[in-house]
């Protein structure tokens, strides 16, 4: 299986297929090895259930057709907010922040790490109001902003086992969320599950993926599951199958949004591997919560393998978009005490190739030179990312 996603790689870098093409492809991959063999894309999920709060019943409606175009494409450097800091609550002090970087233009973007009990309340009730006027006040800076989001799915140590607000009151309970060894996750093993946080994909991008403002999504928290998962449903296989149906199905309904899968971990090398092709087939990125610079830091991800060649032999950097997140835990936390600002950058630049910074708006972990107003800031003032170009699997980028 995984040979075949290598080939349609090879095949979608000498032609330069477009990105909805590429999507096609993925659903196709039989083709590579068997012409002759007819195509059928897998079954859809559910059809959306439309509703906002207050509203007495859902009302089914069929998913909408995405709109078509150039992928929105601003590189660069992103002021990060903390979980606690994307609530709807803290919307007036993220204000008074993004009015400092107003005039900015170092800093192409701001990105909130949002919820997924903060989008959706009963099942189908979306809650989009506070992304909408985040949108509006990003594009009236003086030097607009995009938005980046990254939907949480797992919460972590003590922030709440299933009864988290982490999830909607829907899945906090047995069927939707799941104990892990250092907290707990939703059960996107569970086609169910998984096709919940479909449902909300396609609701977001009905809402926001022709807005010019709204740059992209990282689906989840991260792959890794912190730790053994206390459901007997769970293996990697099942988790990983239904991680391919949620960036094929996210990429599909994205088609002018950048959509990254954030891979670390899942139970070995070969699965990071199949992951990493499959986002690149399907036109998605590839991304993740850690910069860990070799020889600083105290892990290396297993992606880290697949993106430069060396678990494979196929390079995947270069073939398709790479979106990091950098954490207080990189910059004097437990990850990395001695990483600076500038390692951080160099490291993602010239060894994963990434074209999208997140930076923590860290004011509490490391030293002056590892936080936001003292290091980080005046770093990206002056240094700007390098990788630039509009990625080999989209037909086109928009500014």
């Amino acid at each position: 299986m995984i040979q075949r996603h290598y080939s349609g790689l090879v095949s979608y870098q000498n032609h330069h297929l477009r990105r909805r093409s590429l999507r096609l492809r993925a659903l196709c991959l039989p083709l590579v090895i068997a012409p002759a063999l007819a195509c059928s894309a897998p079954k859809p999920p559910p059809a959306l259930c439309a509703k906002e709060a207050g509203d007495a019943e859902c009302v089914a409606q069929e998913a909408p057709e995405p709109p078509t175009g150039a992928v929105k494409w601003h590189p660069g450097h992103y002021m990060q907010m903390m979980l606690g800091e994307s609530t709807r609550a803290q919307q007036p002090l993220r204000f008074g922040w993004y009015d400092e970087i107003g005039r900015n233009r170092a800093i192409a973007g701001v990105t909130l790490r949002v919820k997924w009990g903060e989008l959706e309340g009963d099942e189908g009730e979306y809650r989009f109001d506070t992304l909408r006027r985040e949108l509006d006040k990003l594009r009236s800076l003086p030097s607009p902003k995009q938005l980046f989001i990254r939907v949480h799915d797992r919460t972590y140590g003590n922030g709440g086992g299933c009864e988290s607000d982490m999830y909607p009151p829907y899945l906090r309970n047995g069927n939707g969320c799941a104990a892990t060894a250092n907290g707990s996750i939703a059960r996107i093993w569970d086609p169910a599950v998984a096709d919940r946080l479909i449902a909300l994909y396609r609701a977001l991008a009905e809402a926001f993926d022709a807005d010019p403002a709204f740059e992209g999504i990282m689906l989840i928290r991260e792959t890794a599951t912190s730790g053994k998962v206390s459901d007997s449903s769970y293996s990697h296989s099942a988790y990983k199958n239904q991680l391919k149906r949620l960036v094929e199905a996210a990429s599909e309904a994205f088609a002018r949004s950048n959509v990254v899968l954030p891979v670390n971990y899942l139970g070995g090398q070969e699965n990071v591997d199949e992951l990493i092709a499959h986002a690149a087939e399907v036109g998605a990125g590839q991304g993740g919560p850690d910069v860990l610079p070799d020889g600083l830091a105290n892990q290396r991800p297993l992606a880290y393998n697949t993106l430069d060649g060396s678990s494979t032999g196929i390079e995947y950097r270069k073939r398709m978009p790479v979106l990091y997140s950098i954490e207080s835990s990189q910059l004097g936390g437990s990850l990395c005490e001695r990483c600076q600002p500038r390692d951080l950058h160099r490291y993602a630049e010239n060894e994963l190739n990434a074209s999208h910074l997140f930076w923590s708006r860290n004011t509490w972990a490391g030293s002056a030179s590892q936080q936001w107003e003292s290091g980080i800031l005046p770093w990206i003032n002056e240094n700007p990312l390098r990788n630039t170009s509009c990625p080999p699997g989209y037909e086109a980028c928009s500014k």
